[in-house]
């Protein structure tokens, strides 16, 4: 589990883009967590795996999403 800023951030948790992300009002679910040296993007906050209904796996940082649900 990731916490930031008090929100929660956990495998198999259902969260939906929000509007600074490409994909806003998407739902899907974490599959993956990275937040250090095998992450993928070279931003400072964590990579978050969120498999999206229909589109596929899509790498995001957290202030892009709004959990949703476990």
């Amino acid at each position: 589990m990731l916490v930031i800023a008090g929100k929660e951030y956990q495998i198999g948790n259902f969260a939906m883009a929000n509007g600074t992300s490409i994909y806003r009002g998407y739902v899907g679910k974490i599959n993956e967590i990275r937040t250090d040296k095998d992450k993928e993007t070279d931003n400072d906050s964590p990579d978050i795996y969120l498999y999206i209904f229909g589109h596929g796996e899509v790498i995001m940082a957290p202030c892009m999403l709004k959990i949703i649900g476990g």
